[in-house]
């Protein structure tokens, strides 16, 4: 033992300490971006179009390209007028399977963007796959945007006890689902803005909002809507002329 410390003692102090401390970075865990592989050939996909008002159902072909056999668990839709399913349940190495997708396109026009979680044995956090798809409504019979407030789409454009909520709470609760990026609703009058929110936009997947259009908002909440999507642009405003 006196002979290593000895040893030690011969080598210069800026080098001790590198000599020292070196095991430990041997033994440092490598974080998940510096260990993750590649585990699906594709995530993003373009379905195309897709006719209003109908429950379409179409494949997301998927290819496990890792090492392993993955046991798929199960899959989330972002949003409840979707469902899903992975077939097979097992997926080899470097076979291909599908998600099989439901969706309702009932008063949905124009680009649409969903997003799948896919759970599996490999890690707990899921695997997220995307499809796109343009909506046209060629029927021509009247589009009933309001259908929203009905059934399992009020879950998610509507939820619960909303009643008591204004301003910013309001807004995440029932408008952010679809209007993600509000930056520009902001750019409107506020005459506008309450026009639009009461009575909605004809022709668009945007019904009234307002008890008096069949919608779930008082006056006074779509007021504190207004007032809150002007604020917020006239801040944004602020900050990006300093």
């Amino acid at each position: 033992m006196s002979g290593f410390f000895l040893f030690l003692r011969s080598i210069p102090s800026c080098c001790c300490i590198i000599f020292i401390l070196l095991p430990a970075c041997l033994f440092v865990i490598p974080s998940e971006a510096a260990t993750a592989v590649a585990v699906f050939e594709k995530y993003e996909y373009d379905v195309g179009v897709l006719e209003e008002g109908v429950s379409a159902s179409f494949d997301l072909p998927i290819k496990n390209i890792s090492t392993q056999t993955l046991k798929i668990i199960s899959v989330e839709s972002s949003c409840g007028c979707t469902e899903a399913v992975a077939i097979p349940k097992i997926l080899p190495s470097g076979k291909q399977g599908v998600i099989r997708v439901t969706i309702n396109t009932t008063a949905k026009i124009g680009k649409v963007v969903k997003t799948l979680d896919l759970f599996t044995d490999l890690r707990e956090k899921p695997f997220i796959f995307t499809f796109r798809a343009n909506i046209a409504h060629t029927s021509g019979k009247t589009l009933n945007a309001a259908v929203i407030f009905q059934g399992n789409c009020r879950k998610c454009h509507v939820g619960n006890k909303i009643a008591s909520k204004k301003g910013e709470i309001l807004f995440n609760a029932v408008c952010f689902i679809c209007h993600p990026n509000y930056s520009g609703l902001g750019m409107l009058s506020k005459a506008e803005l309450k026009k639009t929110i009461l009575e909605g936009v004809s022709g668009t997947s945007m019904p009234g909002f307002a008890e008096t259009s069949g919608g779930p908002l008082t006056p006074a909440q779509i007021d504190s809507l207004v007032e809150f999507l002007k604020v917020s642009s006239e801040g944004e405003t602020k900050s990006e002329q300093q």
